[in-house]
């Protein structure tokens, strides 16, 4: 989290401290606001963070891994909002938690847009992270 605030901080001028003896000065005026179309913010994900992210995942279980995909696809979408996850189950397979709702298999999820949304966050794992595929 430094290494990503570094140059923020790094671009904000120090203050120097007020002279004891210096009379008090009154402050500037109001600095004119610069549209923020002239001057676009750096991405704060930088291409090191997406290198640390990309390690972590692999050493997530298959279903965190999964998961975690599927969060990243669920967000901004129609679905963000319904409590969609996937976890492990106790026998080693996965549960699916929708809201208060647990399904011992994706196979048993009601919800078809729901399903249908695993099975692509499932595919797209399979992409990224097995070898092969």
């Amino acid at each position: 989290m430094i290494t990503l605030f570094r140059p923020w901080l790094d671009s904000i001028p120090a203050q120097p401290a007020p002279k004891p003896d210096a009379p008090t000065q009154t402050p500037p005026g109001p600095v004119p606001v610069q549209s923020a179309v002239s001057r676009p913010m750096p991405p704060l994900v930088t291409v090191a963070a997406k290198a640390e992210a990309e390690k972590n995942i692999r050493a997530m279980s298959i279903v965190n891994q999964i998961d975690t995909v599927l969060q990243g696809r669920l967000m901004g979408g129609p679905l963000e909002k319904a409590g969609i996850r996937l976890q492990e189950s106790p026998e080693g397979g996965v549960e699916v938690i929708v809201g208060l709702d647990k399904f011992p298999t994706v196979d048993d999820v009601t919800d078809l847009a729901i399903k249908k949304e695993i099975r692509a966050a499932i595919a797209e794992w399979e992409q990224k992270y097995v070898p092969g595929a």
